[in-house]
């Protein structure tokens, strides 16, 4: 392949991308025409839209490997004039030493500090590193938004959006008489503990603006806003201080792991999804009971008093006399955390949003 700018490169990718999708649009709807309506068709209908998502996915890891082998040729070719200039360098000193070697010897012995090359060299490849490290974390972040907006665009144009289905149905069960709302949320594995995040902070406005009289520098105060990251480390930090609770119901194979350790470490320092065990982890740390709403079943209540006392941390309590109540819902209650919980908002997996009132009264 001849030698492409960064630029370049992303004009060729762009172009390939939109190949792809309009490749993909035409293969769906073809299968879409001749699979049918039923179940079948259903089947044979998401086969083909796993088939584009896997070719989706090696077009992208094949985009990457070009664009950081392209950055990696341009730092060996710096990295080589470096070299070519320290071995001149070199040989000038050792023209410099073999010349004044009688004198060197009458002077008084000194070890100045020198910077090898090696070391200089070692010193660029970390730099090199770094920059890649970089690179890399920011390709896969774009890698992942395009690819849930290719399978999400991809399930529009098949047939009748579940996404749409599954959003009116949890208005219209739970929603809508009392005047919330579905506020989205990123999804880049953090969605849970950024829903989380943003009910703390809207919970704290709601309640600032009941008040009647609140005083005017307090109103001017800067206010503390909570991030994805430090929820993470409240859940990470539940867990360890009720890890006999609930060390027995964590499930190390869905993070990859094979000590409560390493899953705590995941909770807090990465991108895995959170579930039924980080949000009763945070009902326990934050004091706040928590709703969630879903399309297939009543609202899930989480107390705040889950993972204490019981034994059990409320896990299996579904009787509406323990922890953990299903299909009740205390709308008065203006501290609560509520969440909606979604399996098709995204072609990708399951995702949860924040819920709030349409008007801040």
């Amino acid at each position: 392949m001849s030698p492409k700018t960064e630029e370049l490169l992303k004009v060729q990718h762009k172009k390939e991308i939109k190949t792809f999708e309009s490749n993909q649009r035409i293969a769906l709807k073809k299968v879409k025409g001749t699979a049918g309506k039923g179940k079948k068709g259903k089947e044979i209908l998401a086969l083909a839209l796993e088939e584009w998502t896997q070719k989706y996915n090696d077009m992208n890891q094949k985009h990457d490997i070009e664009l950081v082998s392209l950055l990696q040729n341009k730092e060996r070719g710096e990295e080589n004039k470096v070299e070519g200039r320290v071995e001149e360098d070199n040989n000038v000193t050792i023209e410099l030493i073999e010349s004044k070697d009688v004198l060197e010897k009458k002077k008084p012995s000194s070890t100045p500090t020198i910077v090898t090359p090696q070391q200089q060299l070692s010193a660029k490849e970390k730099a090199l590193n770094k920059k890649l490290k970089k690179k890399k974390k920011l390709l896969e972040k774009q890698k992942l938004q395009e690819k849930e907006y290719l399978a999400n665009k991809a399930l529009d144009e098949a047939g009748p959006n579940p996404r749409i289905i599954e959003n009116d149905r949890i208005y219209e069960l739970y929603l809508q008489e009392h005047n919330m709302k579905i506020d989205e949320v990123l999804a880049d594995g953090n969605c849970l503990y950024r829903a989380v995040a943003h009910q703390l902070f809207f919970i704290e406005n709601r309640n600032r603006n009941k008040c009647e009289h609140e005083q005017q520098h307090e109103q001017e105060q800067e206010q503390k806003v909570i991030s994805f990251q430090d929820i993470r480390s409240i859940c990470a930090q539940s867990l360890i201080s009720n890890q006999n609770i609930y060390e027995p119901f964590a499930n190390l194979d869905d993070y990859n792991v094979s000590t409560f350790q390493e899953y705590i470490e995941k909770v807090r320092n990465s991108c895995e999804w959170g579930g039924h065990l980080e949000l009763r982890a945070l009902a326990t740390a934050l004091k706040k009971n928590i709703i969630v709403y879903s399309a297939d079943s009543h609202p899930l209540h989480i107390q705040a008093s889950a993972g204490a006392g019981n034994g059990n941390g409320g896990l299996n309590d579904h009787d509406g006399s323990g922890e953990e109540v299903d299909g009740y819902d205390d709308y008065d209650n203006d501290s609560s955390i509520r969440l909606s919980f979604h399996k098709y908002y995204y072609a990708l997996g399951e995702h949860y949003n924040s819920v709030i009132t349409s008007i801040l009264i």
